[in-house]
């Protein structure tokens, strides 16, 4: 009976509470990160500023500032509805009686990236081959490079803004690979040239080598229509 009193008294005795623990000072270990998501589709028209070939440029010299730099770049985005301006080819028969060659003319632009509003990044090409089909044609190239920028350090950078021309200061121009596939437009070609310390804005030698692998366009001449009045 006592025993059974003090096992009843006990249990309706509350004690205090205790002292709070000290707080974790070691986090815990992390978790084992998630599966990586998928990539995105390419945007609207995206291809199609690809689907015209691309020109790859390599940059050898030394910067203003005595830093060495080699700068390869690919050139292959064009611009949508301008195919006349960057992708074309013209023809011209020549003409013995005012003693003119034959000639095959190619116009094209290509940016590092895609063109927007700015145009910039952006180099232009334009090659003329006289006597195309004899046995010892004539090249004539005219190239310039806009805004085209060049790193040499993780902080430092400068901009091309320069032409270069194959009668002018294209030194050591060595041309091979050339050809163009009437059926398909496209032309392939390789070249190499070095450029004067007075000719380019780094003040000091600079080395050149350019791959085309581009799609051309020939226009269709049609009859002009007359405007009623």
């Amino acid at each position: 009976m006592l025993l059974s009193s003090l096992a009843l008294f006990l249990s309706n005795c509350d004690g205090e509470d205790g002292i709070d623990g000290i707080d974790a000072t070691i986090d815990g270990t992390d978790g084992v990160n998630g599966t990586n998501g998928e990539d995105g589709e390419d945007g609207l028209g995206f291809d199609d500023l690809l689907q015209y070939g691309n020109i790859d440029i390599t940059l050898q010299g030394t910067a203003i500032d005595d830093t060495p730099f080699t700068d390869q770049s690919s050139f292959k985005f064009t611009s949508i509805g301008s195919i006349q301006e960057t992708s074309s080819v013209y023809h011209y028969e020549g003409d013995e009686e005012l003693d003119e060659d034959p000639y095959t003319s190619f116009n094209v632009i290509r940016y590092v990236s895609s063109p927007a509003f700015i145009v910039s990044n952006a180099l232009y090409f334009d090659l003329t081959v006289t006597n195309p089909e004899g046995g010892s044609p004539d090249y004539d190239i005219d190239m310039y490079l806009e805004g085209h920028v060049v790193y040499t350090t993780a902080t430092k950078y400068f901009s091309f803004n320069e032409g270069y021309e194959s009668d002018e200061n294209m030194a050591n121009l060595d041309i091979s690979a050339y050809n163009f596939d009437e059926e398909t437009g496209m032309l392939t070609m390789s070249f190499s040239f070095n450029v004067a310390p007075d000719d380019n804005n780094t003040n000091n030698d600079l080395a050149v080598s350019v791959d085309i692998n581009v799609q051309v366009f020939e226009r269709i001449e049609t009859p002009e229509t007359a405007i009623p009045l």
